[in-house]
């Protein structure tokens, strides 16, 4: 099978610089429509996110340090909102209360020793000391969990 499609040299280059400028004048998908991403959301502190706030840190890897210098990932499973109630104090400083939960093959320590003070980093949201400690499943695993009040 034979083609008379005859292309010559100039037509191809020509072809191919009309190309290159029309995609050059159009705006790209990826700045026609950015990722959210945290830079693109704003910043957000441990002292007032809220569980929406958290919930684009879902899958991130956390680092987990404890008082003897140990420190272990643990990645963010899930965010939930804990609304206060009517009785809650009016100078808190946020408008509810965030529970996140964590995971990892590496938390056995961190169930073992239970409930207490941690330092906790992320690399968009900085460090906090903040308390976590292991709640059990109904499959008898157990998660960590920290809640932000």
């Amino acid at each position: 099978m034979t083609s008379d499609t005859k292309l010559s040299r100039r037509g191809y280059l020509a072809s191919q610089a009309a190309v290159a400028a029309a995609a050059a004048a159009l705006p790209s998908a990826s700045l026609a429509r950015p990722s959210p991403g945290p830079a693109a959301t704003g910043p957000v502190d441990w002292r007032t996110a809220t569980a929406a706030d958290l919930q684009r840190f879902v899958g991130d890897r956390f680092r987990v340090t404890s008082a003897d210098g140990t420190v272990t990932v643990l990645h963010l499973i899930d965010v939930e909102a804990r609304p206060f109630g009517p009785d809650a104090p009016a100078d808190l400083p946020r408008a509810e209360a965030v529970s996140a939960v964590f995971d990892s093959p590496d938390k056995a320590p961190l169930v073992e020793t239970g409930h207490m003070t941690r330092r906790i980093s992320h690399m968009h949201l900085g460090s906090a000391d903040l308390f976590l400690g292991p709640v059990h499943t109904r499959d008898g695993s157990d998660l960590l969990e920290l809640t932000l009040s």
